[in-house]
């Protein structure tokens, strides 16, 4: 289910009420709206039920979360995904592109990626 089929409030109220249910999640997909309020609110949420964290990333302050990310997949560009990578090193949790994702799909099996 994508996060705001019926509102990210109501999703995350959901998601928080069964910790151990939450914690089996390792990533959300953020679709439409602010995708660093997103990354925010997915990043309280699971330290709400108990998620682990780490050390933060190199120069930041903020513990990131330990196997946690939220995959975008609101219309990205590079220089917006490159933007928005570098906001969630701050806020402390891992991200993705599905776009990304979804080409690295479809590469033949012998492609050797960077």
């Amino acid at each position: 289910m994508l996060t705001d089929t019926y509102t990210v409030k109501l999703f995350f109220s959901e998601f928080t009420s069964s910790p151990a249910r939450a914690l089996r999640w390792n990533g959300l997909r953020h679709d439409s709206g602010d995708p660093l309020k997103f990354a925010e609110m997915a990043r309280e949420a699971w330290l709400a039920v108990g998620a682990e964290t780490m050390p933060p990333f190199k120069g930041k302050s903020k513990d990131r979360l330990k196997g946690r990310r939220v995959v975008f997949s609101d219309g990205l560009d590079v220089d917006e995904a490159l933007r928005i990578a570098k906001a969630c090193e701050e806020i402390g949790i891992d991200c993705g592109s599905w776009y990304a994702w979804r080409s690295v799909e479809t590469l033949p099996t012998d492609s050797v990626l960077p």
